[in-house]
């Protein structure tokens, strides 16, 4: 709520700006380059100060901020890999920190899932040939896929990409495995009976 309410009013203030009946070109076009840039340096810096503000709203309106506590958690483990921008703007000590970090993670007793190591040496080669327009973490485990070739990176970034955010989506998932469990019953019990069953859409 934090990140809309800071992200609409800005667009609401350029918005009623080229509204007014006397607008001119220049001005329009500066007021909507401005807001551009306003998103730009947003993406940089914005998220971590809403994370904050919102943590203090969180506060004052005695809600538990846990969950926030956990995205931070979630970006210090995962965060290297959420965008090319990230995962080239850290150098190579750094990426070997993270590597090490995430083996370390997803450990459990001597078995590990990411070989930090072997991590390291792909993020390295991936950084190289990761082409410009690819982006995104979703973007980066599809092209990962095309190249076959980072068996590591592809786990990582698969890991990445399976563990909810949030828990909304988890507990629909559940919800509708429920509700096919309940059909599947109904059609069984309707076979039995040669009732008419029900059809899962």
């Amino acid at each position: 709520m934090t990140i809309w309410y800071e992200i609409l009013v800005a667009v609401n203030e350029v918005s009623k700006d080229l509204q007014y009946k006397d607008m001119l070109i220049d001005v329009a076009i500066e007021q909507v380059q401005g807001l551009i840039a306003y998103f730009e340096k947003y993406g940089e810096t914005g998220f971590v100060k809403a994370m904050i503000n919102a943590k203090k709203l969180a506060i004052e309106m005695e809600i538990d901020p846990r969950r926030f506590e956990e995205y931070e958690a979630y970006d210090d483990i995962f965060g290297f890999l959420f965008t090319s921008e990230r995962l080239n703007s850290i150098d190579n000590d750094k990426l070997k920190d993270c590597c090490d970090w995430l083996q370390n993670f997803l450990k459990k007793d001597e078995l590990f899932d990411v070989d930090g190591e072997a991590l390291l040496v792909e993020l390295k080669l991936l950084r190289e040939r990761l082409p410009k327009e690819i982006k995104t973490s979703i973007d980066i485990l599809n092209y990962l896929k095309s190249m076959r070739c980072f068996p590591t990176a592809s786990i990582a970034y698969k890991i990445l990409l399976t563990i909810p955010i949030t828990v909304a989506s988890a507990k629909r998932s559940f919800l509708k495995v429920k509700v096919i469990k309940i059909i599947l019953a109904v059609n069984h019990v309707a076979g039995k009976f040669k009732w008419t069953s029900f059809d899962i859409d």
